[in-house]
């Protein structure tokens, strides 16, 4: 695998992580009704 599949590989982990930690914790703030946060 080039250098290249494994940068775009890490970075996509990354992003798909990040993603979910923002709709894990928007749904934590909708449900302590924070809906302005939970955007």
């Amino acid at each position: 695998m080039s250098k290249t599949q494994e940068n775009l590989m890490a970075a996509f982990a990354g992003e798909s992580q990040a993603r979910n930690k923002y709709t894990f914790w928007a749904k934590v703030a909708r449900k302590e009704g924070y809906l302005y946060i939970a955007r």
